[in-house]
């Protein structure tokens, strides 16, 4: 039986405040992360997924993926659902998710704000139109990473049966959540997998989950990179492993988190 060990130290930091307004979508009401030194965001609760189709698994159009799958693709043809896109494939301006574009349409700048930024072009099932959801910049990336107050302590790499994700936890992180979750485990009990400690778990104690997307199958395999994700700056990609800003081309097939904008 696999053990799943989470060192965590203790931390008290002022923060964002939040804003009461967030609803449940959000990893948690409670959970504010810097993005720059004047800006804040909570993050939506999975990665962005897109099925050109109506299936057993998947709603037709823009959904939020289990974290639990992870195992990603990046053609429809072969998928229900497909979780790897290239630079702004939001649907709009005819760029498509789900197919091989043709890089020329693809977009040649920054999208922050623009409709080829996910979170602001495409509607997501379940969700109000009214929600304003958006792409996090490289700057945005690097800076809850490595440039947040104490954001060596407020990061971490968890491995849960075989995958591998990234937690982050908010900006007022106390410490105390080890002594909530994990003094109840015990590893010699019959009935240990009632008490093991879920992704659902980690969310409920306002911890960001973001899953290590594997590469998937499909004719453009070759150009897909596990555990990256989209930036809204142009030609930067974000790793989930090593928290690096990689230069990357638009026609590569990337995973995209969206976050909201709270208040400083």
């Amino acid at each position: 039986m696999k053990k799943i060990f989470i060192f965590i130290l203790p931390v008290l930091l002022l923060g964002c405040e939040k804003d009461p307004s967030t609803p449940t979508l959000y990893v948690n009401s409670e959970s504010i992360f810097s993005v720059s030194d004047t800006s804040c965001v909570s993050f939506v609760k999975g990665y962005l997924e897109y099925a050109s189709r109506d299936s057993y698994s998947h709603e037709k159009g823009w959904n939020l993926g289990s974290l639990l799958s992870i195992y990603g693709h990046s053609d429809s043809k072969f998928a229900d659902a497909v979780e790897l896109f290239q630079y702004g494939a939001s649907g709009y301006n005819n760029v498509r998710p789900g197919v091989q574009n043709n890089e020329s349409i693809l977009p040649t700048g920054d999208i922050c704000g623009t409709n080829y930024d996910w979170g602001v072009y495409c509607n997501i099932n379940g969700v109000s139109k009214d929600e304003h959801f958006r792409v996090l910049t490289a700057d945005e990336w690097d800076y809850i990473y490595s440039k947040r107050d104490n954001a060596a302590q407020l990061r971490q790499l968890f491995d849960y049966f075989d995958n591998t994700y990234l937690l982050f936890f908010p900006d007022n992180w106390i410490g105390s959540y080890n002594q909530k979750v994990y003094s109840t485990l015990s590893w010699k009990e019959p009935e240990v997998y009632k008490k093991q400690v879920t992704i659902d778990d980690l969310h409920n104690l306002g911890i960001v989950v973001i899953p290590f997307i594997k590469a998937g199958y499909s004719y453009n395999y070759p150009t897909a990179k596990s555990g990256m994700y989209w930036t809204s700056t142009y030609g930067a990609a974000f790793s989930v492993y090593d928290g690096v800003i990689y230069n990357i081309e638009p026609n590569c097939f990337l995973a995209v988190q969206l976050v909201k904008d709270v208040k400083k």
